[in-house]
């Protein structure tokens, strides 16, 4: 609702209102201070008068836009955990997703969710235990990782099931159906595995300009991978690509066609390893999910989808959710058709990248509740065991 009036208030609301549609197009950094007034219409100078700063403006827009969708929802005594949402998003999702992956969370003024604090509460008050309980905060930091993977992924993982002709609407309701499972006391929790770092397979930059199709392919995709790990494909430019791979810009025109399809074609390359460690079996497929390590990729994953730009048609089928619907297909005799089969891979693989995604944040606020994280981690990689059945479980002895 847009708001009206003048007043202390008024200016707030209209600041807050001006700032979540505008972070909603763009991340935070590509978005001024002088956008937000003019789109409030008020003098932007009223941001350092009612808010601080223009970060500071961002953060209480967060707050204000997260905090009452989870509070509206466990209103009239609900019991912690509800199902996921699978159908709306905070508004808040997108610049969550920007924030988280660009690291800057533990940074002044972002402070702890209030959000994990008032389920962490919840969840100790409905199970007997205390607020420190860090199996309190793990079953809460799994829900949260879940639910929000699952905004930011779902685009993503919706396209990659497309050559299945997914019924989707099926799909959505047996995720949220499904998450409920992540704190089911009835369901025992899988055995705990040993995480190994899952290292990216790319050769170094060579001196010297590279020589040969595949050399200077090679070159593109490891300069690409090397950028996309620190900045969003939006401010990554072909030709500082290229520069860096030692090559002429129109080579990525002439290898790839575009900076879309080098992106593309860099996910793919960065997935390899990981593919190649679900065939030998190094890898659990696909549980327990990891949660000590990250997958080299996982910053340029949140920025496309958080940009929703996955619908650019450079980008096609994710490899790592074709592979994990045809281990759950085989392993439990079903077609990869088949609608269970699809939510339980979209299931896990939101709480796995959801997780990656916005651990900081979910552990930045269980750290004021003197949260020990490392054991959380893996208690959350046994508790996504949960989401599948006995038979698509993976289990490796410790």
């Amino acid at each position: 609702m847009e708001p009206t009036g003048r007043g202390r208030d008024a200016v707030r609301a209209k600041l807050m209102l001006a700032a979540t549609n505008l972070l909603s197009d763009a991340p935070p950094t590509e978005v001024t201070s002088k956008q937000i007034a003019d789109a409030a219409g008020v003098n932007h100078g009223q941001i350092h008068h009612y808010f601080g700063s223009k970060d500071e403006l961002v953060a209480a827009t967060i707050q204000d836009a997260d905090s009452p969708y989870h509070q509206d929802r466990l209103a009239d005594g609900a019991r912690f955990p509800l199902p996921i949402e699978t159908e709306i998003r905070s508004p808040a999702w997108r610049t969550l997703a920007y924030l988280a992956s660009s690291g800057v969370w533990r940074q002044p003024p972002f402070d702890p969710s209030p959000i994990v604090d008032t389920l962490v509460r919840r969840r100790a008050a409905d199970t007997g235990s205390t607020p420190t309980d860090p199996v309190v905060m793990a079953d809460v930091a799994a829900v949260m990782a879940m639910q929000r993977g699952w905004w930011i992924l779902r685009d993503i993982i919706e396209t990659a099931l497309g050559e299945f002709e997914p019924d989707i609407p099926a799909i959505r309701k047996q995720v949220a159906q499904r998450s409920l499972r992540l704190l089911d006391d009835n369901i025992p929790v899988g055995e705990q595995v040993t995480e190994s770092d899952i290292a990216p397979m790319r050769p170094a930059i060579s001196e010297g300009a590279p020589r040969g199709r595949e050399e200077v392919r090679q070159s593109l995709m490891n300069a690409a991978y090397t950028l996309l790990a620190v900045r969003p494909p939006s401010q990554v430019t072909a030709k500082e690509i290229a520069a860096l791979a030692g090559v002429n810009h129109g080579q990525v025109h002439h290898y790839f066609q575009s900076k879309e399809h080098l992106i593309a074609q860099t996910l793919r390359f960065g997935s390899a390893p990981l593919l190649e460690a679900m065939e030998d079996g190094t890898s659990p497929v696909p549980v327990p999910v990891r949660t000590t390590t990250r997958h080299p990729m996982w910053r340029t994953l949140a920025h496309i989808a958080a940009t929703e730009d996955w619908v650019h048609e450079a980008y096609g089928r994710a490899p790592v959710v074709l592979k994990m619907v045809e281990v759950v297909a085989e392993r439990t005799g079903r077609p990869m058709t088949c609608t269970s089969v699809h939510a339980q891979v979209a299931a896990v693989h939101a709480l796995e990248l959801g997780w990656a995604i916005y651990r900081d944040i979910i552990e930045y606020s269980l750290e004021s509740l003197n949260g020990g994280v490392a054991g959380i981690r893996l208690r959350i990689a046994a508790i996504s065991c949960r989401l599948v059945d006995d038979d698509v479980r993976t289990t490796h002895p410790t």
